[in-house]
């Protein structure tokens, strides 16, 4: 299912179990099966989460760089 178009949560709550979802993968070293049942969700979704989240504060701080060469 993706992020964008679930509304089984509030946005605020959703933008957790993102960060979540990251979290216990990259940081936790959690297996997906392991996040996937930490947050009793799906594989296939928890790491779309935990893409979303890369995607995200990606582009945030893509906006928050300087031009090399303006």
């Amino acid at each position: 299912m993706p992020t964008d178009t679930d509304t089984r949560y509030p946005a605020a709550d959703l933008a957790k179990l993102h960060v979540d979802a990251y979290t216990l993968r990259h940081v936790d070293n959690l297996t997906w099966d392991q996040v996937a049942a930490a947050l009793d969700e799906p594989v296939a979704v928890v790491k779309d989460w935990a893409q979303t989240y890369i995607d995200r504060t990606d582009a945030a701080a893509a906006e928050q760089q300087m031009s090399l060469f303006d």
